[in-house]
């Protein structure tokens, strides 16, 4: 933050590269200046709800002590889920290799013209759970986002550290038990508390240590 650049990236083929940015990953065409300014308007949103801090208070246990969850409390969900759209799009088109996982398809037309407000009765198809992602180790591991099923249901995970956004494109609802923890209007909403890696999680993690060390040459 401020003078100190806050993003590491790493890019591994056959040698290592990585270098610092302030800015993030950035593509200068892929937005005219109104729409910039109006989709910056719902990242900044999105990232009220999702701040890099938490509050340990907010953190409860779910019943029976399986599990905990973290209270968001009541927000704007139309807003919100614009912020949402916003992002599948924008990673969906995006050319640089960290989004090279995002496949939205046939999804990408219905979710531009929701940003152009020409859809706005599709927007309330738009949902996520949210995960508090808080794994033993590398917390702040920016993860490549990437499109996949979950339950038949298509999905595009991102990783906002320390967050984690399960983010429905389908028209079909999310199954048990994530409909217990989606997105919905006039709910205070929740995140799920994620404190361990999933095996896939732990796969790509062990991968991106061997391939680095490999492209360094102490493998």
């Amino acid at each position: 933050m401020e003078d100190t650049p806050n993003l590491l990236k790493f890019e591994v083929d056959d040698v290592l590269n990585k270098k610092t940015t302030q800015s993030g990953i950035h593509q200068s065409d892929l937005l005219c200046g109104d729409c910039d300014n109006e989709i910056g308007r719902y990242d900044k949103y999105g990232y009220e709800v999702l701040p890099p801090e938490t509050d340990p208070q907010k953190l409860k246990s779910l019943f029976g002590g399986i599990g905990k969850i973290y209270e968001i409390g009541q927000i704007d969900v139309q807003l919100f889920r614009l912020f949402l759209v916003s992002l599948a799009w924008r990673a969906g088109i995006a050319k640089d290799p960290m989004f090279q996982l995002v496949k939205i398809g046939k999804y990408e037309k219905r979710l531009k013209q929701i940003l152009l407000g020409s859809k706005v009765e599709s927007l309330d198809a738009i949902t996520a759970v949210v995960v508090l992602f808080l794994p033993p180790k590398y917390s702040q591991i920016m993860w490549s986002p990437f499109s996949a099923k979950l339950d038949g249901v298509n999905i595009v995970t991102f990783y906002l550290p320390p967050w984690k956004l399960l983010l429905k494109l389908d028209q079909r609802p999310f199954k048990d038990p994530f409909d217990k923890f989606a997105l919905s209007a006039g709910k205070h909403t929740v995140a799920y508390v994620q404190d361990f890696w999933s095996k896939g999680e732990f796969n790509l993690l062990r991968d991106f240590h061997r391939r680095s060390r490999e492209a360094a040459g102490i493998g």
